[in-house]
Protein backbone atom coordinates (compact mmCIF):
# COMPACT_ATOMS: atom_id res chain seq x y z
CA UNK A 1 0.00 0.00 0.00
CA UNK A 2 1.29 3.40 -0.85
CA UNK A 3 1.84 6.19 1.25
CA UNK A 4 -1.33 8.25 2.12
CA UNK A 5 -1.23 11.87 -0.13
CA UNK A 6 -3.88 14.79 -0.22
CA UNK A 7 -6.37 14.54 -2.67
CA UNK A 8 -6.62 17.15 -5.02
CA UNK A 9 -10.20 18.30 -6.25
CA UNK A 10 -10.93 21.33 -8.49
CA UNK A 11 -14.44 21.72 -7.44
CA UNK A 12 -13.58 21.27 -3.82
CA UNK A 13 -12.92 24.83 -2.45
CA UNK A 14 -13.83 23.25 1.04
CA UNK A 15 -10.90 20.70 1.41
CA UNK A 16 -8.37 21.83 3.68
CA UNK A 17 -10.53 24.25 5.20
CA UNK A 18 -13.48 22.22 7.10
CA UNK A 19 -11.82 18.60 6.15
CA UNK A 20 -8.65 17.37 4.85
CA UNK A 21 -9.13 14.29 2.48
CA UNK A 22 -6.08 11.68 2.02
CA UNK A 23 -6.01 8.86 -0.10
CA UNK A 24 -4.26 6.09 -0.67
CA UNK A 25 -4.84 3.19 -3.79
CA UNK A 26 -6.87 1.07 -1.18
CA UNK A 27 -8.19 3.48 1.30
CA UNK A 28 -9.51 7.28 1.43
CA UNK A 29 -9.49 9.14 4.81
CA UNK A 30 -11.96 12.28 5.60
CA UNK A 31 -10.47 14.22 9.00
CA UNK A 32 -12.85 16.83 9.81
CA UNK A 33 -11.77 20.27 10.93
CA UNK A 34 -15.38 21.55 11.17
CA UNK A 35 -17.27 20.90 14.16
CA UNK A 36 -20.81 21.63 13.37
CA UNK A 37 -20.05 20.19 10.04
CA UNK A 38 -18.65 16.59 11.05
CA UNK A 39 -22.23 16.72 13.70
CA UNK A 40 -24.11 17.26 10.09
CA UNK A 41 -22.80 14.51 8.46
CA UNK A 42 -22.72 12.29 11.52
CA UNK A 43 -26.61 13.02 11.68
CA UNK A 44 -27.04 12.27 7.80
CA UNK A 45 -25.16 9.16 8.23
CA UNK A 46 -27.43 7.90 11.35
CA UNK A 47 -30.73 8.94 9.47
CA UNK A 48 -29.75 6.99 6.36
CA UNK A 49 -28.44 3.55 7.74
CA UNK A 50 -30.66 3.86 11.25
CA UNK A 51 -27.16 3.86 13.54
CA UNK A 52 -27.80 3.74 17.01
CA UNK A 53 -26.98 7.02 19.28
CA UNK A 54 -24.63 6.08 21.87
CA UNK A 55 -21.86 4.18 19.40
CA UNK A 56 -18.73 6.22 18.81
CA UNK A 57 -17.12 3.69 16.06
CA UNK A 58 -19.61 2.65 13.37
CA UNK A 59 -18.67 0.00 10.52
CA UNK A 60 -21.05 0.37 7.68
CA UNK A 61 -21.14 -1.82 4.14
CA UNK A 62 -22.66 0.04 1.44
CA UNK A 63 -22.40 0.11 -2.20
CA UNK A 64 -21.40 3.13 -4.85
CA UNK A 65 -21.93 2.70 -8.22
CA UNK A 66 -22.82 -1.11 -7.72
CA UNK A 67 -19.19 -1.28 -6.06
CA UNK A 68 -18.91 -2.59 -2.43
CA UNK A 69 -17.78 -0.04 0.26
CA UNK A 70 -16.87 -0.08 3.89
CA UNK A 71 -17.09 2.92 6.23
CA UNK A 72 -15.00 3.51 9.46
CA UNK A 73 -17.04 6.32 10.72
CA UNK A 74 -15.00 7.83 14.32
CA UNK A 75 -16.86 9.91 16.09
CA UNK A 76 -14.48 10.91 18.65
CA UNK A 77 -11.72 11.56 15.98
CA UNK A 78 -14.58 13.15 13.70
CA UNK A 79 -12.73 10.57 10.97
CA UNK A 80 -14.21 8.63 8.12
CA UNK A 81 -12.55 5.67 6.48
CA UNK A 82 -13.05 4.79 3.17
CA UNK A 83 -12.36 1.64 1.79
CA UNK A 84 -12.69 -1.87 -0.25
CA UNK A 85 -13.18 -1.19 -4.39
CA UNK A 86 -15.99 1.92 -4.52
CA UNK A 87 -14.13 3.98 -2.62
CA UNK A 88 -13.05 6.66 -5.07
CA UNK A 89 -16.62 6.81 -6.32
CA UNK A 90 -17.83 7.16 -3.19
CA UNK A 91 -15.22 10.12 -2.32
CA UNK A 92 -16.39 11.84 -5.33
CA UNK A 93 -20.15 11.32 -4.52
CA UNK A 94 -19.32 12.91 -1.26
CA UNK A 95 -17.53 15.86 -2.39
CA UNK A 96 -19.90 16.42 -5.35
CA UNK A 97 -23.01 15.61 -3.90
CA UNK A 98 -23.22 15.36 0.16
CA UNK A 99 -20.29 18.35 1.02
CA UNK A 100 -22.45 21.01 -0.86
CA UNK A 101 -25.89 20.03 0.66
CA UNK A 102 -23.98 20.25 4.25
CA UNK A 103 -22.54 23.41 3.67
CA UNK A 104 -26.07 25.16 2.67
CA UNK A 105 -27.22 23.53 6.32
CA UNK A 106 -24.08 24.99 8.15
CA UNK A 107 -24.53 28.25 6.51
CA UNK A 108 -28.01 28.55 7.98
CA UNK A 109 -26.83 26.76 11.23
CA UNK A 110 -25.05 29.76 11.84
CA UNK A 111 -27.19 32.73 10.88
CA UNK A 112 -24.28 36.04 10.31
CA UNK A 113 -27.38 38.05 12.02
CA UNK A 114 -27.27 36.52 14.94
CA UNK A 115 -23.50 36.04 15.38
CA UNK A 116 -23.91 32.10 16.33
CA UNK A 117 -20.53 30.28 16.39
CA UNK A 118 -17.98 33.28 15.60
CA UNK A 119 -15.37 30.76 14.49
CA UNK A 120 -17.35 29.04 11.83
CA UNK A 121 -19.28 32.40 10.17
CA UNK A 122 -15.16 33.41 10.26
CA UNK A 123 -14.55 30.11 7.92
CA UNK A 124 -17.40 30.65 5.84
CA UNK A 125 -16.24 33.70 4.86
CA UNK A 126 -12.93 32.77 3.97
CA UNK A 127 -14.63 30.90 1.34
CA UNK A 128 -16.44 33.75 0.03
CA UNK A 129 -18.77 33.70 -3.07
CA UNK A 130 -18.55 30.12 -3.76
CA UNK A 131 -20.51 29.24 -0.53
CA UNK A 132 -22.96 31.80 -1.29
CA UNK A 133 -23.46 30.73 -5.08
CA UNK A 134 -23.97 26.97 -3.50
CA UNK A 135 -26.19 28.24 -1.07
CA UNK A 136 -28.43 30.07 -4.00
CA UNK A 137 -28.37 26.48 -6.25
CA UNK A 138 -29.39 24.61 -2.63
CA UNK A 139 -32.21 26.94 -2.44
CA UNK A 140 -34.00 26.34 -6.16
CA UNK A 141 -33.43 22.49 -5.68
CA UNK A 142 -35.43 22.75 -2.30
CA UNK A 143 -38.07 24.51 -4.33
CA UNK A 144 -38.07 21.86 -7.01
CA UNK A 145 -38.23 19.46 -4.06
CA UNK A 146 -40.99 20.91 -2.39
CA UNK A 147 -43.09 21.11 -5.65
CA UNK A 148 -41.88 17.29 -6.11
CA UNK A 149 -43.33 16.86 -2.44
CA UNK A 150 -46.38 18.26 -3.36
CA UNK A 151 -47.35 16.50 -6.46
CA UNK A 152 -46.26 13.50 -4.74
CA UNK A 153 -49.28 14.52 -2.11
CA UNK A 154 -52.25 15.03 -4.41
CA UNK A 155 -51.32 11.99 -6.02
CA UNK A 156 -51.55 10.15 -2.83
CA UNK A 157 -54.61 11.66 -1.88
CA UNK A 158 -56.25 10.00 -5.53
CA UNK A 159 -54.81 6.52 -4.77
CA UNK A 160 -52.92 5.13 -1.57
CA UNK A 161 -49.84 3.38 -1.92
CA UNK A 162 -49.25 -0.14 -0.55
CA UNK A 163 -47.18 1.44 2.00
CA UNK A 164 -49.48 3.82 3.22
CA UNK A 165 -52.34 1.58 3.43
CA UNK A 166 -49.24 -0.73 5.38
CA UNK A 167 -48.94 1.89 7.90
CA UNK A 168 -52.59 2.59 8.56
CA UNK A 169 -53.07 -1.37 9.39
CA UNK A 170 -54.54 -2.56 6.25
CA UNK A 171 -58.17 -1.33 7.71
CA UNK A 172 -60.07 -3.34 5.27
CA UNK A 173 -63.61 -4.30 5.57
CA UNK A 174 -64.98 -7.77 4.82
CA UNK A 175 -68.55 -7.87 5.02
CA UNK A 176 -69.06 -5.27 8.07
CA UNK A 177 -66.07 -7.25 9.81
CA UNK A 178 -62.83 -4.73 10.38
CA UNK A 179 -59.49 -7.27 9.00
CA UNK A 180 -56.56 -8.89 11.73
CA UNK A 181 -52.92 -6.97 10.98
CA UNK A 182 -49.61 -8.08 12.33
CA UNK A 183 -48.00 -4.93 12.90
CA UNK A 184 -44.71 -6.07 14.63
CA UNK A 185 -41.67 -6.51 12.41
CA UNK A 186 -39.85 -9.91 12.42
CA UNK A 187 -36.18 -10.50 11.89
CA UNK A 188 -35.48 -14.14 10.06
CA UNK A 189 -31.85 -15.08 10.18
CA UNK A 190 -29.93 -18.02 9.33
CA UNK A 191 -27.31 -19.91 7.35
CA UNK A 192 -27.90 -21.77 3.87
CA UNK A 193 -30.79 -23.15 5.24
CA UNK A 194 -32.80 -20.56 5.32
CA UNK A 195 -31.48 -19.33 1.87
CA UNK A 196 -34.01 -21.31 0.11
CA UNK A 197 -36.86 -19.32 1.59
CA UNK A 198 -38.24 -16.98 -1.15
CA UNK A 199 -39.28 -13.84 0.82
CA UNK A 200 -41.90 -13.23 -2.02
CA UNK A 201 -43.88 -15.70 0.14
CA UNK A 202 -43.62 -14.17 3.48
CA UNK A 203 -45.19 -11.09 4.96
CA UNK A 204 -44.27 -7.87 4.68
CA UNK A 205 -43.59 -7.21 8.01
CA UNK A 206 -41.08 -9.87 8.13
CA UNK A 207 -37.19 -9.40 7.23
CA UNK A 208 -35.15 -12.41 6.38
CA UNK A 209 -31.67 -12.65 6.09
CA UNK A 210 -29.45 -15.74 5.04
CA UNK A 211 -25.66 -16.29 5.50
CA UNK A 212 -24.69 -19.65 3.28
CA UNK A 213 -21.91 -20.93 5.27
CA UNK A 214 -22.13 -19.14 8.62
CA UNK A 215 -22.15 -20.38 12.26
CA UNK A 216 -23.14 -19.27 15.71
CA UNK A 217 -19.73 -16.48 15.69
CA UNK A 218 -20.64 -15.10 12.46
CA UNK A 219 -24.24 -14.76 12.03
CA UNK A 220 -23.71 -13.28 15.94
CA UNK A 221 -21.98 -10.40 13.80
CA UNK A 222 -24.08 -10.45 11.22
CA UNK A 223 -26.44 -9.50 13.67
CA UNK A 224 -24.87 -7.22 15.39
CA UNK A 225 -25.26 -4.64 12.16
CA UNK A 226 -29.00 -4.65 12.65
CA UNK A 227 -30.83 -2.34 14.70
CA UNK A 228 -32.63 -4.53 16.78
CA UNK A 229 -34.70 -2.08 18.06
CA UNK A 230 -36.64 -2.01 14.90
CA UNK A 231 -37.36 -6.03 15.28
CA UNK A 232 -40.47 -7.19 17.73
CA UNK A 233 -39.22 -10.66 16.95
CA UNK A 234 -36.24 -12.43 16.23
CA UNK A 235 -35.98 -16.23 14.68
CA UNK A 236 -32.35 -17.75 14.44
CA UNK A 237 -31.72 -20.83 12.85
CA UNK A 238 -27.76 -21.88 13.03
CA UNK A 239 -25.34 -24.43 14.60
CA UNK A 240 -25.45 -27.02 11.42
CA UNK A 241 -21.96 -25.69 10.68
CA UNK A 242 -20.40 -25.79 13.59
CA UNK A 243 -21.35 -29.11 14.28
CA UNK A 244 -20.22 -30.40 10.71
CA UNK A 245 -17.18 -28.34 11.03
CA UNK A 246 -16.81 -30.54 14.55
CA UNK A 247 -16.41 -28.57 16.77
CA UNK A 248 -16.20 -29.14 20.47
CA UNK A 249 -19.85 -28.94 22.09
CA UNK A 250 -18.77 -26.98 24.71
CA UNK A 251 -17.28 -24.03 22.38
CA UNK A 252 -20.69 -24.63 20.26
CA UNK A 253 -22.82 -24.12 23.93
CA UNK A 254 -20.55 -21.74 24.78
CA UNK A 255 -20.78 -19.51 21.33
CA UNK A 256 -24.85 -19.70 21.42
CA UNK A 257 -25.33 -18.94 25.14
CA UNK A 258 -23.53 -15.59 23.95
CA UNK A 259 -25.92 -14.98 20.75
CA UNK A 260 -28.69 -15.70 23.07
CA UNK A 261 -27.60 -13.37 25.81
CA UNK A 262 -26.93 -10.49 23.36
CA UNK A 263 -30.49 -10.99 21.53
CA UNK A 264 -31.87 -10.82 25.33
CA UNK A 265 -29.67 -7.73 25.61
CA UNK A 266 -30.59 -5.81 22.50
CA UNK A 267 -34.00 -4.87 23.33
CA UNK A 268 -36.09 -5.49 26.42
CA UNK A 269 -38.84 -7.41 25.82
CA UNK A 270 -38.24 -9.07 21.81
CA UNK A 271 -39.58 -12.04 21.41
CA UNK A 272 -36.64 -15.07 20.55
CA UNK A 273 -37.37 -18.01 18.87
CA UNK A 274 -34.51 -20.57 18.24
CA UNK A 275 -35.24 -22.93 15.88
CA UNK A 276 -33.69 -26.77 16.42
CA UNK A 277 -31.15 -27.91 13.59
CA UNK A 278 -32.93 -29.86 10.54
CA UNK A 279 -31.45 -33.55 10.59
CA UNK A 280 -28.47 -33.51 7.76
CA UNK A 281 -26.11 -36.00 6.10
CA UNK A 282 -22.73 -34.70 6.85
CA UNK A 283 -23.22 -34.50 10.80
CA UNK A 284 -25.38 -35.67 13.92
CA UNK A 285 -27.28 -32.44 15.16
CA UNK A 286 -29.04 -34.81 18.01
CA UNK A 287 -26.53 -33.07 20.63
CA UNK A 288 -26.68 -29.47 19.24
CA UNK A 289 -30.31 -29.37 19.65
CA UNK A 290 -30.18 -30.90 22.93
CA UNK A 291 -27.85 -27.85 24.23
CA UNK A 292 -30.40 -25.67 21.63
CA UNK A 293 -33.49 -26.81 24.14
CA UNK A 294 -31.09 -26.05 27.24
CA UNK A 295 -30.50 -22.77 26.65
CA UNK A 296 -34.36 -21.93 26.06
CA UNK A 297 -35.28 -23.28 29.26
CA UNK A 298 -32.49 -21.10 30.57
CA UNK A 299 -33.01 -18.08 28.88
CA UNK A 300 -36.71 -18.28 29.21
CA UNK A 301 -37.61 -17.72 24.92
CA UNK A 302 -39.53 -20.30 22.68
CA UNK A 303 -37.84 -22.66 20.41
CA UNK A 304 -39.43 -24.69 17.53
CA UNK A 305 -38.41 -28.50 16.80
CA UNK A 306 -37.73 -28.63 12.92
CA UNK A 307 -35.51 -31.98 13.91
CA UNK A 308 -39.03 -33.71 15.30
CA UNK A 309 -40.72 -32.04 12.24
CA UNK A 310 -38.42 -34.34 9.70
CA UNK A 311 -39.30 -37.36 10.93
CA UNK A 312 -42.66 -39.56 10.45
CA UNK A 313 -44.50 -40.91 13.73
CA UNK A 314 -41.46 -44.01 13.66
CA UNK A 315 -39.06 -41.75 14.31
CA UNK A 316 -37.34 -42.08 10.93
CA UNK A 317 -36.27 -39.03 8.58
CA UNK A 318 -38.31 -38.22 5.50
CA UNK A 319 -36.14 -38.46 2.98
CA UNK A 320 -38.16 -36.34 0.43
CA UNK A 321 -37.27 -33.38 2.75
CA UNK A 322 -33.96 -33.36 2.08
CA UNK A 323 -31.90 -32.65 -0.99
CA UNK A 324 -29.54 -34.66 -3.13
CA UNK A 325 -26.75 -33.55 -1.22
CA UNK A 326 -28.36 -34.63 2.34
CA UNK A 327 -27.47 -31.31 3.96
CA UNK A 328 -30.20 -28.72 2.32
CA UNK A 329 -34.12 -29.26 2.58
CA UNK A 330 -35.96 -30.39 -0.75
CA UNK A 331 -38.79 -28.20 -2.07
CA UNK A 332 -41.08 -30.01 0.82
CA UNK A 333 -38.37 -29.82 3.76
CA UNK A 334 -38.61 -25.94 2.87
CA UNK A 335 -42.47 -25.79 3.47
CA UNK A 336 -41.95 -28.19 6.43
CA UNK A 337 -39.53 -25.40 8.11
CA UNK A 338 -42.25 -22.62 7.20
CA UNK A 339 -45.13 -24.87 8.90
CA UNK A 340 -43.36 -25.58 12.07
CA UNK A 341 -41.85 -21.84 12.69
CA UNK A 342 -45.23 -20.46 11.33
CA UNK A 343 -47.26 -22.33 13.98
CA UNK A 344 -45.44 -20.14 16.27
CA UNK A 345 -45.74 -17.18 14.81
CA UNK A 346 -47.44 -16.56 11.41
CA UNK A 347 -44.65 -15.50 8.90
CA UNK A 348 -45.89 -17.11 5.76
CA UNK A 349 -48.50 -15.38 3.28
CA UNK A 350 -48.29 -17.94 0.63
CA UNK A 351 -46.36 -21.06 1.17
CA UNK A 352 -45.89 -21.87 -2.62
CA UNK A 353 -44.49 -18.65 -2.97
CA UNK A 354 -42.41 -18.62 -0.32
CA UNK A 355 -40.10 -21.65 -1.81
CA UNK A 356 -37.58 -20.92 -4.67
CA UNK A 357 -38.66 -23.55 -7.47
CA UNK A 358 -35.80 -25.46 -9.55
CA UNK A 359 -35.96 -25.53 -12.99
CA UNK A 360 -35.54 -28.58 -15.04
CA UNK A 361 -32.30 -30.22 -15.89
CA UNK A 362 -33.41 -29.53 -19.87
CA UNK A 363 -36.28 -28.16 -21.88
CA UNK A 364 -35.32 -30.46 -24.70
CA UNK A 365 -35.16 -33.62 -22.92
CA UNK A 366 -38.85 -34.42 -22.04
CA UNK A 367 -37.50 -35.55 -18.98
CA UNK A 368 -39.45 -33.54 -15.70
CA UNK A 369 -37.57 -32.48 -12.76
CA UNK A 370 -38.80 -35.15 -10.62
CA UNK A 371 -38.03 -38.04 -12.91
CA UNK A 372 -33.93 -36.93 -13.52
CA UNK A 373 -34.15 -36.52 -9.50
CA UNK A 374 -35.00 -40.29 -9.10
CA UNK A 375 -32.21 -41.21 -11.91
CA UNK A 376 -29.37 -39.44 -10.17
CA UNK A 377 -30.69 -41.07 -6.41
CA UNK A 378 -29.72 -44.30 -8.19
CA UNK A 379 -26.39 -43.67 -8.43
CA UNK A 380 -26.26 -41.92 -4.44
CA UNK A 381 -22.63 -42.76 -3.25
CA UNK A 382 -22.12 -44.76 0.02
CA UNK A 383 -23.53 -43.81 3.38
CA UNK A 384 -21.13 -41.32 4.84
CA UNK A 385 -21.29 -42.52 8.43
CA UNK A 386 -20.41 -45.97 8.05
CA UNK A 387 -19.63 -46.94 4.28
CA UNK A 388 -22.35 -49.22 3.82
CA UNK A 389 -24.05 -49.45 0.67
CA UNK A 390 -27.52 -50.42 1.63
CA UNK A 391 -28.81 -47.50 2.38
CA UNK A 392 -27.98 -43.49 2.63
CA UNK A 393 -26.23 -41.18 5.44
CA UNK A 394 -29.30 -39.52 7.01
CA UNK A 395 -31.31 -42.80 7.38
CA UNK A 396 -28.33 -44.47 9.25
CA UNK A 397 -28.39 -46.19 12.44
CA UNK A 398 -25.40 -44.68 13.73
CA UNK A 399 -25.72 -41.43 15.92
CA UNK A 400 -21.88 -40.21 14.73
CA UNK A 401 -19.81 -41.21 11.93
CA UNK A 402 -17.60 -44.33 12.46
CA UNK A 403 -13.84 -44.20 12.83
CA UNK A 404 -12.00 -47.05 11.14
CA UNK A 405 -9.72 -49.07 13.84
CA UNK A 406 -7.08 -49.42 10.31
CA UNK A 407 -6.26 -46.51 8.76
CA UNK A 408 -7.89 -44.03 11.34
CA UNK A 409 -9.94 -42.61 8.86
CA UNK A 410 -13.73 -41.22 10.04
CA UNK A 411 -16.84 -42.27 7.54
CA UNK A 412 -16.22 -46.02 6.85
CA UNK A 413 -16.18 -49.33 8.65
CA UNK A 414 -12.75 -51.71 8.54
CA UNK A 415 -14.40 -54.03 5.90
CA UNK A 416 -15.05 -51.01 2.92
CA UNK A 417 -11.86 -49.76 3.64
CA UNK A 418 -9.83 -49.55 0.59
CA UNK A 419 -6.34 -49.50 1.95
CA UNK A 420 -6.50 -52.79 3.27
CA UNK A 421 -8.52 -54.51 0.37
Amino acid sequence: MGGNKELKTANDPYNGIFYKTKESKERTTIEFVSVLLFELYLGKMQSDFQLSSDVLVYRINTKSQKTKVHLILNSASMTVEISEAGHRSWTEDFICKTVPTLMSQLVQRTNYANGVDVDTVDLCQEVGQEVQDQANETDVLKELEAKIHQLRAQRSQKKKTYAATTKEGLRATDEGKSIPTIRKNVLLVGDSIINRVNSKGLRYNVHKHSVPGATIRSLMSEVQLFDLSRFDTVIAYVGGNDVAQQKELELIEEEYDQFVAMLGASKPNMRVILSKVAPRGDADVSRLNSVIERLCIHYHVEFVDIFRAFHDDNGIVCARYIDQDQIHPSISGVKRILGTINSAIEIVHSFDSAVFVKKQFGSHSGHSYRRNVVQLGQSSPNCLKCGETNHQTFTCRHRVPITCWSCGIVGHKHGHCLLYQ
